[in-house]
């Protein structure tokens, strides 16, 4: 166990002096090019630009050498250790955290929103004077160099797809706006207008948008039933579906989606565009590996959370990304452009460099956690006489309803829920969960926090869809974080005495 915490904590450091190497190029990105083009902002403001961009610098080099002393003897690290270089590891998290957000301000301060494309005196397109061209890229609600930049490089680094298949991702101001966005395009073109399915346990936020927008036309379907499914767009020949990769509901389901893509390639036979979200397993899940696009009349638009796993744990801004074949008639560009869903420029800046070695290794970490805790509770709950709790639902453990076909999968996610017993007031229940297990990790010294979303380094507990009504069940979620070995044991155990002692 104390090998395992000590290996988990070279690889942390290792994260986070990859993370302050790229905000430090940035910075040194930023002074060059006014090395270079003096003229491209104004003395005084320059001035002052470079000595904010200097001193923080000099802040990420000092944590940077605090990383480096600590790894160079990794060698010689002993159990004892654990606890300092967990210290350091949290301390220096939430530093380099919090000041992400200062150097995308400094790296964008001298951009202006509405950028000069030609100037008399003073460029007002700061280290974009020389790329803005009229009419064109010269304002930045439309679209943007930054934005581009992240979206090549997100293409490059966490999309798998044939060699000979080009494809583009879109970033939008958060998750939602991407959704929003999908439907706005797809509305503009008609392509909402037959009948929509849609998996049941679609994220509840979108199951509203979709009912408002196209009211009965919607089919909601247990999208754990693949032969349902596929005979509903038999029969309805829907001009839309739409799924979740792992939804995010009591049931944690995850469907089949190799099933299911590939029964649709074969039965499908007017337009369909298929929506993913893959907002719960990124990088977890391929599209492109189930997928063989032999089907002209499946269209496939994928979207992404970018407040979730694409930040190593930050949650510094919020984001979206949609991604879709370059030659795509849907028009994601324009509809975006339209309806002002772009991501500004300092969030994008604020979001870390795509990193696909240092997201896999970091998934791999979550399921490791979240397997062990979620066994550790099901067995408790499995043991105990008399319990209010029924089971834990998490698509790698052999009792979920989805482990047929998630039996082999790699990544199963880092959200699981524990189902109470019928009749329990899961509001009232959930709620007194949360507290306690806040004070029981209070008192053993074990962190614990409790709020929405998932995809961080320190676990969260939280009632989830509590005011949703009839489109989701509130339930007890857990968002399992990529503590260390040692540290995920801890927390199994207080979770373990929660449940025993309620």
């Amino acid at each position: 166990m104390k090998s395992a915490t000590l290996t988990d904590l070279a690889e942390d450091l290792e994260e986070l002096t990859t993370l302050i190497r790229d905000a430090e190029w940035r910075l040194t990105s930023f002074k060059m090019h006014f090395a270079l083009h003096p003229s491209h902002a104004m003395p005084e403001t320059k001035k002052i630009l470079l000595s904010m961009a200097d001193d923080l610098s000099a802040r990420y080099k000092n944590m940077r050498e605090e990383l480096r002393t600590a790894l160079k003897t990794r060698n010689r690290w002993e159990a004892r250790d654990s606890y300092r270089l967990i210290e350091i590891k949290l301390r220096l998290h939430d530093e380099v955290r919090a000041l992400q957000g200062v150097m995308a301000s400094i790296v964008a301060s001298s951009d202006w929103q509405s950028p000069s494309y030609q100037h008399s005196h003073n460029s007002q397109a700061g280290t974009q004077t020389g790329k803005i061209h009229g009419t064109t890229n010269d304002y930045k609600l439309d679209h943007h160099l930054d934005a581009e930049n992240y979206e090549a490089d997100f293409c490059r680094a966490y999309i798998d797809k044939p060699l000979l298949v080009p494809v583009t991702a879109y970033v939008t101001s958060s998750g939602m706006s991407a959704f929003t966005t999908i439907l706005t395009s797809l509305e503009h073109d008609n392509r909402l207008s037959g009948k929509v399915i849609a998996g049941d346990a679609t994220y509840f936020e979108n199951k509203i948008l979709l009912e408002k927008k196209c009211g009965d036309r919607v089919i909601f379907i247990d999208e754990r039933k693949t032969a349902e499914l596929v005979e509903a767009v038999k029969i309805h020949k829907p001009s839309a579906i739409f799924l979740d990769s792992l939804c995010n509901n009591e049931a944690v389901v995850m469907p089949d989606l190799r099933g299911i893509l590939s029964e649709l390639e074969k039965i499908i036979t007017t337009p369909t565009v298929f929506v993913l979200d893959n907002s719960g397993l990124a990088t977890g899940y391929q599209p492109y590996t189930d997928w063989t696009r032999k089907n002209p009349n499946l269209t496939l638009v994928v979207r992404e959370s970018l407040n979730k796993l694409h930040q190593f744990g930050f949650d510094r801004v919020t984001g979206g990304v949609i991604w879709v074949e370059t030659f795509s008639d849907i028009n994601i560009f324009g509809t975006r452009m339209h309806a002002g869903t772009n991501m500004p420029d300092a969030s994008v800046i604020s979001m870390p460099k795509p990193n696909r070695k240092m997201l896999d290794k970091r998934l791999e970490r979550f399921e490791r956690n979240t397997l062990y805790v979620a066994n550790r509770l099901e067995n408790k709950i499995r043991s105990l006489n008399k319990t209010i709790f029924s089971h834990v639902n998490f698509p790698g453990l052999a009792n979920h309803s989805c482990f047929e076909w998630t039996k082999n999968a790699k990544f199963h996610g880092m959200i699981f829920s524990i189902s109470f017993k019928p009749g329990t007031d899961v509001v009232a229940n959930a709620c007194k969960f949360i507290d306690t297990a806040i004070k029981e990790a209070r008192s053993n010294g074990v962190k614990l926090n409790a709020g929405t979303a998932f995809g961080f380094n320190t676990t969260r507990i939280y009632l989830t869809a509590r005011f949703a009504k009839e489109f989701a069940s509130p339930f007890l979620r857990f968002a399992i974080g990529t503590e260390t070995q040692e540290e995920i044991e801890k927390l199994a155990d207080v979770f373990e005495r929660v449940i025993e002692n309620f």
